[in-house]
This record gives C-alpha cells, sequence and structure tokens, in this order.
C-alpha cells in the first residue's frame, strides 16, 4: 500500500477531495478529506480478487465495518460513520472508502506529553467504556480496544475508533486482536472474541496508558478487575465497571485545554 490514492477517481460525493494521508493500518490508509471548510477522514481498503465470487465474499466483509459503523453513529463516544463509496479501479479490483469524522489520534496526543494524569485516564476510561458499553448493547464486539484505536475531538471527548475486525456477537468467529492486548482465553485456547475479552483489552489499555502514574487504589482495583486472567474474576459488563468509575472519588472531567 502507500500509493492507494492514486486510484481514487476526485472528486468523491460530488465536492471532496483527498487530502495527505495520516494513517496506515494492515488491511487499509487513511487520509485527510475536504470539502471547503470541511474536514473528514477517509479510511480506504484495497479489495482484490482472483474470481467473481471470491470478490463478491471479500466486499461482504468490507462492507461490514461500515454497516457496524452506520448503526452506532448516534453514540457521541464513537468516531461517527459518514458516508461510504466503492470505485472500481481493474477487473476484479475495487476501492471501498467510509468517510467519517476527523478526530485527533490519543497517541499523538500523547507524544507532547511525558505522562498523563490519573485524572485524564479517569476521564479515557469513562468516555471509551461509554463506547463499548453502546457497541455491547448493540451486540457488536470490537475485538481489537487498544490506545491506538482511542481518539479526541475539539470538545476534548474521547472515542473509540477502527471496527476493521468487529463482528456481531452472535458469529462464532474472531480471534482477531493486537499482541499484548489479546485475552488469555483466546491466546491460549483459542477462544473467540466475547464482550468480556474486549472490557480485558480495554483493562490493558488502561495499564499501558497509567504506566508510571501513582494512581489511586480504587482506580487500580477497578483497572486490575478488568483485566483479570480469570474471566470470572473479570467484570461481566462494562456497565458494571462504568459504575465503579463514577463512584471514584477523585473522578471529575478534563479541561481540554490539558492538551492543548
Amino acid at each position: 500500500m502507500g500509493k492507494l490514492i492514486e486510484y481514487i477517481k476526485q472528486p468523491l460525493w460530488k465536492n471532496w477531495f483527498v487530502g495527505e494521508k495520516i494513517g496506515q493500518g494492515n488491511y487499509s490508509e487513511v487520509y485527510k478529506i475536504y470539502y471547503e471548510n470541511k474536514i473528514s477522514a477517509l479510511k480506504v481498503k484495497p479489495v482484490f480478487a482472483d474470481s467473481i465470487d471470491s470478490l463478491n465474499r471479500k466486499l461482504a466483509v468490507a462492507e461490514i465495518e461500515s454497516d457496524i459503523m452506520y448503526r452506532l453513529k448516534n453514540c457521541p463516544y464513537i468516531v461517527e460513520y459518514q458516508e461510504k463509496a466503492i470505485q472500481k479501479i481493474v477487473d476484479l479490483g475495487y476501492i471501498f472508502m467510509i468517510r467519517m469524522e476527523y478526530v485527533s489520534p490519543l497517541t499523538e496526543i500523547m507524544k507532547n506529553y511525558y505522562i498523563m494524569s490519573e485524572r485524564s485516564i479517569i476521564k479515557i476510561a469513562h468516555d471509551i467504556g461509554k463506547a463499548l458499553a453502546y457497541i455491547h448493547e448493540n451486540g457488536i464486539i470490537h475485538c481489537d480496544v487498544k490506545p491506538a484505536n482511542f481518539f479526541c475531538d475539539l470538545s476534548g471527548n474521547y472515542k473509540l475508533g477502527d471496527f476493521n475486525i468487529s463482528k456481531y456477537a452472535d458469529e462464532n468467529k474472531g480471534i482477531g486482536g493486537t499482541k499484548g492486548y489479546i485475552a488469555p482465553e483466546i491466546s491460549e485456547s483459542g477462544a473467540v472474541c466475547s464482550y468480556q475479552t474486549d472490557i480485558y483489552s480495554f483493562g490493558v489499555s488502561l495499564v499501558k496508558l497509567s504506566h508510571g502514574i501513582d494512581v489511586s487504589a480504587e482506580f487500580l482495583k477497578i483497572i486490575n478487575k478488568a483485566c483479570a486472567y480469570d474471566v470470572i474474576d473479570r467484570y461481566k459488563t462494562v456497565d458494571e465497571m462504568l459504575y465503579d468509575i463514577d463512584n471514584i472519588k477523585t473522578y471529575y472531567y478534563v479541561d481540554p485545554a490539558e492538551f492543548s
């Protein structure tokens, strides 16, 4: 990858033009996309196959991410879906695109700070927890919860994004994730992604974000329960975890100026 923009016919949606590349994953690239004074993000996936049947299957898989994002678009703690487009570039070759709101990656924000404060980690835990609870309420499992998929908007709200390998809970598939964040029942026993494997990844994410911070005992207890090795010792639902987060005595929202 790296040159997918060369294949995109512009303008998109009649008036949007693709700008600079801002990110890349294993299966996609992300660009800024502009219309007058508006800015969005454009996720671009190549879809190639050696037969019509194979192509149709791959396009159906590519559609899952946009379908999931559309279903979740009303949650303020999830990167907002806007539109999708598909362009044919060669026989048995397409470009699949999703336009979504432009938000800043948490990993980029953290580069400007040596460590984050406990109150900012608690704010992240609250907002991403709200996103996970909404996802699970809608019968969806994220399957790749990690700080690299956390974002922040101009109002200081944290959001969960990247639904590339997400799945519906009733699908008996999905053992993906990122090394270091995968729950032990997946890595050791080959179990499929579940609500509680998302919670484990969320807990590990908070451990990583809290590195170097002397967090309070009550917040540390929450983090440890979220990423407990045994499923039986873990939070059963994100709502249970959010209840404990919202009852931390030191909890309050963070002024977005902290990251300006």
